[in-house]
Order: structure tokens, then C-alpha cells, then sequence
């Protein structure tokens, strides 16, 4: 690119909230060590295809029905995740009986592959809807709950017979948001993401004794479900008004203001009588005019 060449403007999803429907901005955090300071910035790829993802069902035609995508499917498959919509999603893995009792790590891969592929490489999402990539604190840490990334990845683990146990089966998405700026125009703002996954099971059911026993036994595949969910929760405190208290008609006077004079009970009060009275006006007089 030259430099005549004006850059390409970088798709938003707000100015500065989000809009309602827009893709949510996400990217990895990558530091520069070389500096010093070290700088730190967002790496992302401004299309909602590489964003947040979540997978779906695609038809197979060689096996004329539908699954989850492959892994090496593109993220274009997926779908996007966009502001302030609740979303529940999944798609269909296909195992037989023999699967179960002989590859459970395999499967234990695979749909770990399936459900984390349009997040897993992520870390940050924009807070605002026009987080700028060079600015870091723009942007809010996406936090794993739940026993953290790993889970569903561990591998040798038993089984009871055709059952595969310790498996990725559900990941939930929680997603915080609140208003900020005034009340006329509020702008919709991202303040935390939490992932959770889930473990589940696979049992294949045995409907007929021919699916589970006999020559045949082990050779049809079964679907079995994977799924995915986002929920938005909004953080929103009610307004409110705060009047001012009401001005003072006589604007407040010093303590010493009659000093050296004296005003109390009895003989001093007497003492005093109508001179110290009439200090007590030219006092207020003079402050309302100084102060």
C-alpha cells in the first residue's frame, strides 16, 4: 500500500456503544517486548466471520444428512455472535457403538475441536463498539470459568461399556453489558465475558438387540448433540435525580463578627443592650455585601 493509497476503513459496531445486532469486536492480545515499555495492542480481523463463532449444523451430501463442521472448516461456517442477542445454537456428531468402546479420546477431541474453534484462539472483546486496536484498555479479558479452557481435554480416562464419559457436550457464554452517558442517549457498553464449559456423556442406546449384539452389532452410527448458548445480561442501576438544597436568604455571619462584644444571658446581655443590637445588623449589612 502506498501512500497514496488512503487504508481501508475498519468495519465498527458502533460509535461509541454498540448497536443492537452488530458483530461483537474480537481479537488477541500480543505485546511487543522489544520496547520499553512494552506496548500492547489487539490483533483481530475486522470481519464478523472471524469473530466470536459459534458452530452449526452443515448438510454432508456424501452421507446425505447433517453434522457439525469439520476441522478444518472455515469460520465463515460458524455463527457470528452480535450484540444484545440471546442465541442457542449446536449441531450433530455421528458415532457408532464401536466408536464408543474403542475411540472415546478421539471423540473426546473431536467435539472439543467442534465447540471451542470460534473461540479458543480469542482473549479480548471490544468494550465499546469502536474499540481502536492500538488502545488495549479499550478492550475487556475474555475469563474461562468452569475449570478453564482444558476441560474436556483430557485424554485415557475409563469408561463404562458404551458410554464415552468426560466430554466437551455444552459451552455457555455469558456476556455483561451496561449503559453508559446520559440518559437521553445511552451507550451500550461490554463489561465482562465469561465461558463456561460443560462435561457430558455419550451413551449409545441399545433400542434393538441388533444394534448392540450380533454380526451387525456396532456399525450404525448414531447423532448425538452438541450445543452452544449466549446470554446477555444487562447491568443497569435507576437513575437518580439529585436536587441541590435551597439557597440561604441571609448569607451566614463569622463567629467573632461582634467581637469584642458579647451577647448572652443576664447582666452581659443587659450590658450590651441596644448597642450590641445594632452591631447585629451593621454585621449582617456588611455581609451581605462582602460575601
Amino acid at each position: 500500500m502506498t501512500a497514496s493509497t488512503p487504508a481501508l476503513p475498519i468495519p465498527l459496531s458502533g460509535n461509541p456503544g454498540y448497536i443492537l445486532s452488530a458483530p461483537i469486536l474480537a481479537g488477541t492480545l500480543v505485546t511487543n517486548t522489544t520496547t520499553t515499555p512494552p506496548l500492547t495492542a489487539i490483533s483481530y480481523i475486522p470481519n464478523p466471520s472471524y469473530g466470536l463463532t459459534l458452530p452449526q449444523d452443515l448438510y454432508l451430501p456424501s452421507a446425505s444428512r447433517f453434522e457439525c463442521p469439520q476441522s478444518t472448516s472455515p469460520l465463515s461456517n460458524q455463527i457470528p455472535l452480535t450484540f444484545g442477542e440471546d442465541t442457542l445454537t449446536g449441531c450433530t456428531v455421528w458415532f457408532t457403538l464401536d466408536d464408543l468402546n474403542s475411540q472415546c479420546d478421539a471423540i473426546r477431541t473431536r467435539v472439543y475441536e467442534v465447540l471451542v474453534k470460534g473461540v479458543k484462539d480469542l482473549t479480548h472483546v471490544g468494550r465499546f463498539g469502536d474499540a481502536s486496536w492500538e488502545r488495549a484498555e479499550e478492550w475487556v479479558q475474555i475469563v474461562w470459568g468452569g475449570g478453564g479452557k482444558s476441560v474436556g481435554t483430557t485424554l485415557g480416562q475409563p469408561s463404562p461399556q458404551n458410554t464415552c464419559t468426560n466430554i466437551l457436550t455444552q459451552l455457555s457464554i455469558t456476556i455483561l453489558t451496561t449503559p453508559v452517558g446520559s440518559l437521553d442517549s445511552p451507550n451500550p457498553t461490554i463489561v465482562a465475558v465469561l465461558i463456561t464449559p460443560n462435561l457430558g456423556s455419550f451413551t449409545y442406546p441399545c433400542t434393538s438387540p441388533s444394534r448392540c449384539t450380533g454380526s451387525t452389532a456396532g456399525s450404525t452410527a448414531h447423532p448425538f448433540r452438541v450445543t452452544a448458548n449466549v446470554e446477555f445480561v444487562e447491568i443497569k442501576e435507576p437513575a437518580e435525580m439529585k436536587v441541590p438544597a435551597p439557597p440561604r436568604l441571609i448569607p451566614p455571619v463569622p463567629d467573632d463578627v461582634f467581637y469584642p462584644f458579647q451577647l448572652g444571658s443576664g447582666r452581659s446581655e443587659r450590658a450590651v443592650g441596644w448597642w450590641g443590637w445594632r452591631m447585629l445588623g451593621v454585621g449582617i449589612v456588611v455581609a451581605t455585601i462582602f460575601l
